[in-house]
């Protein structure tokens, strides 16, 4: 499981580690927005990233940002989530936590 330690950037890890203080102390909700943040900085620092993450039919589901109650779009060419949910569960906070961290090594950042 990639580590938010190993992330570069330090607003990103910054977010990583308090979505990981969050789900560890009982408020997945908390961590999926923290996760959310940290992604809008990540699409900040890549910008290709918006696009091959916004919600497409003819795309694998598991290679693009979650789609559990967070979703990511673009208003005006500018990367947003929308929570449909206003509770997520500690799974829900996992896979955000996951896919973000992972997404962030991946890019190097």
């Amino acid at each position: 499981m990639p580590r938010y330690e190993q992330v570069q950037d330090p607003e990103i890890r910054a977010l990583l580690a308090q979505a990981t203080a969050e789900m560890r102390g009982g408020n997945p909700t908390a961590a999926v927005r923290a996760s959310a943040d940290a992604f809008i900085r990540l699409i900040a620092l890549k910008p290709a990233l918006l696009e091959s993450n916004l919600p497409d039919p003819d795309a694998i589901h598991h290679q693009q940002f979650p789609r559990l109650g967070a979703m990511l779009t673009s208003v005006d060419g500018r990367p947003e989530v929308q929570f449909e949910r206003e509770r997520f569960s500690t799974g829900d906070a996992i896979t955000y936590l996951e896919f973000t961290t992972d997404t962030a090594l991946r890019e190097g950042l």
